[in-house]
């Protein structure tokens, strides 16, 4: 019993460690962040134009595509629309997601400011 148990974990781990192999061989090209008692916000973007969006650092990311233009990024889900963070400015050290008005930084209205760690875009 203890063998076959044993079995079904290896194959498990070894299931789980492939699937998410493909996702952790992509390169960072941006980092921002918001880490707070509550509301902790990550959004990671890698070189093949994809995206990870997490609300904590464990939580099942929202994922797509993402396009970078001049100072803005605009982000495309793949499941689900989230309006509220889909567009966001880039300034100095910050992202400033923008829809609806909460804070204005250099006469832009924020939703949220996250702050960039890692930041190797290059404009289009």
């Amino acid at each position: 019993m203890r063998k076959i148990l044993a079995l079904f974990s290896l194959i498990l781990i070894l299931n789980c460690s492939n699937n998410n192999s493909q996702k952790d061989n992509r390169k960072f090209v941006f980092k921002a962040n918001r880490e707070a008692p509550i509301g902790w916000v990550y959004l990671d973007l890698y070189a093949d134009s994809s995206f990870d969006l997490r609300f904590n650092r464990r939580g099942k990311p929202n994922s797509g595509k993402y396009q970078y233009i001049e100072d803005t990024i605009y982000l495309k889900y793949d499941l689900k629309q989230d309006v509220y963070r889909s567009k966001a400015i880039i300034n100095k050290n910050n992202l400033c997601f923008i829809n609806d008005s909460i804070r204005k930084i250099n006469n832009v209205e924020c939703t949220e400011l996250l702050e960039i760690t890692l930041n190797n875009l290059i404009k289009q």
